[in-house]
């Protein structure tokens, strides 16, 4: 797991997010690319996740109600081996990837020229957020958060680099009611390439069912055919949990635990060992 980096390589990422945010202003929502790239198909039931977002703290595990970290890109989030990984922008969690999943699933299968185009209430029956005021509202702030977030994605091994917007050229248009709003996006050009043979599919109707750390740990061990053991204090980490303290946080990790055993997705007996404080799981086949 890495979670620190040398200052060059800070620098680096942190140019490499300034020169996407520049790019970004000057790129007209419509122009055509010269070589359009085409996101890759998947089962109508699964949300296509990189794994370089399944096995990091980009997603936070962190409760809707809780005050949002700003980040400046100078520092790597927590994530596993193999890559560093740099986010500008107010911190991202589960409700953010919700909604990230469900934008890239309309996408697949066409060129990245074209727009993501959805009225607010589908979004919002999709995700299962409800139709009140509060739930448009938490939809609006959340479109323009994953607008204003870029990454950079710096690999181990001689990998190319790759970095971008999470979601480039959001618009909206609200018309007379609220009910009526329509949503407009692209997927950024520069972000394809996570898009990889090996990406993590997760089953969407498992995932909305559960609570954000449960939808962390889903997001997470979807990511691994065979887990290995993990200390708690490592999955605290990793998951940007905000809970005071290790002791409180594996309480939550039992709670998860129990709830994906419950749900399906997990072996019973998966569970916390003593005395190594190890999380240890197997998934269901």
């Amino acid at each position: 797991m890495k979670s620190k980096t040398s200052s060059n390589l800070s620098t680096d990422a942190a140019t490499r997010l300034q020169q996407l945010l520049e790019a970004r202003v000057k790129r007209p929502l419509l122009k055509s690319a010269p070589e359009p790239k085409q996101m890759p198909l998947w089962p109508s039931s699964r949300r296509a996740v990189p794994n370089e977002f399944a096995r990091s703290a980009l997603f936070t595990c962190a409760g809707q109600r809780e005050p949002r970290a700003k980040l400046d890109g100078s520092e790597p989030i927590v994530s596993t081996a193999g890559f560093e990984l740099y986010y500008s922008g107010e911190e991202l969690r589960q409700d953010d990837l919700d909604l990230w999943l469900q934008v890239v699933d309309m996408a697949q299968g066409s060129d990245l020229v074209h727009q993501v185009e959805f009225t607010a209430s589908t979004m919002l029956t999709l995700l299962g957020w409800g139709l009140g005021e509060a739930s448009y509202q938490r939809l609006r702030d959340t479109m323009k958060r994953l607008n204003r977030g870029h990454i950079a994605i710096i690999y181990d091994g001689g990998q190319e680099d790759t970095g971008g917007a999470m979601l480039l050229k959001v618009k909206s248009w609200r018309g007379k009611e609220t009910r009526g709003q329509k949503w407009w996006a692209l997927i950024d050009r520069e972000l394809v390439s996570v898009f990889r043979p090996d990406m993590t599919l997760l089953d969407w109707e498992t995932r909305r069912q559960l609570g954000p750390l449960a939808k962390w740990l889903h997001t997470f061990y979807s990511s691994h055919r065979e887990p290995h053991p993990i200390k708690v204090e490592t999955l605290y980490r990793l998951c940007g949990s905000k809970a005071s303290a290790l002791r409180t946080f594996r309480a939550a990790l039992k709670d998860a635990v129990t709830a994906l055993v419950d749900i399906g997705f997990l072996v019973p007996g998966s569970g916390i060992e003593r005395p190594s404080d190890h999380l240890v799981v197997r998934r269901v086949r």
